[in-house]
């Protein structure tokens, strides 16, 4: 198991997932959501009609979830379904 202070986001306790423990953490999600805002701004500029809006965003967001996924499985803790205290087999 990674020691705590190199981790940014810890596991929830129910489900599956990560949520932020740490600024990093934070600042990650922050840039995020801030990506998503840029890009919608930049390829509105771009695409004058709604459906082409469409079809570039919806990539543009699924990649940018993709380097969050890739992001919190590098810094956070080892992901595991769970229903209260984590029962992972290999932590």
């Amino acid at each position: 198991m990674k020691e705590s202070k190199d981790i940014w986001f810890k596991r929830k306790i129910y489900g599956w997932g990560w949520y932020p423990c740490c600024l990093n953490g934070w600042m990650a999600i922050l840039g995020f959501f801030i990506a998503i805002v840029l890009s919608s701004a930049i390829i509105s500029n771009y695409m004058p009609d709604e459906e082409s809006f469409v079809m570039l965003f919806i990539p543009v967001v699924m990649i940018l979830a993709v380097i969050m996924l890739i992001v919190c499985l590098l810094r956070g803790e080892k992901p595991c379904w769970s229903w209260g205290k984590c029962q992972c087999k290999n932590d």
